[in-house]
């Protein structure tokens, strides 16, 4: 989940290059909390704060289903609420290579047989934006 078009855009598109299947991206909360959840993605990548509402309902839902979370926030693991503390935290702004190393060691390394070249994630992970 990314409110910010061109991020959610630019990241979508390099972890589909990559192989992941993405579900999304879901710019606004309350609007996808149900969707975000439904399909129980192999990982979910959102940011803290989607338009002022803050996703800790969509990643409390997620950690239920024992979906792996990535935060990405500019507040700072400080500024976060408590039970977070278990989520992969990226600092923003980051660059796309943070997110494809922590899906890395989130989903495992590529599948040298189903990968075309080096860095490639395998087809079929499906990642929630």
């Amino acid at each position: 989940m990314e409110d910010e078009y061109l991020l959610a855009n630019d990241l979508q598109s390099a972890l589909e290059a990559a192989g992941y299947r993405v579900v999304g991206p879901f710019g606004r909360l309350s609007d996808q909390l149900d969707e975000a959840v439904a399909g129980r993605p192999d990982a979910a990548i959102l940011d803290i704060n989607l338009q002022g509402e803050m996703a800790y309902t969509v990643i409390e839902k997620l950690q239920a289903l024992s979906v792996p979370v990535i935060v990405t926030t500019g507040y700072g693991r400080a500024k976060l609420a408590e039970h977070l503390a278990s989520c992969r935290m990226i600092d923003k702004p980051y660059n796309i290579s943070q997110i494809k190393n922590e899906l890395k060691a989130i989903l495992g390394a590529p599948n040298a047989e189903t990968c075309a070249s080096l860095g490639e994630m395998p087809a079929g992970l499906q990642v929630q934006l």
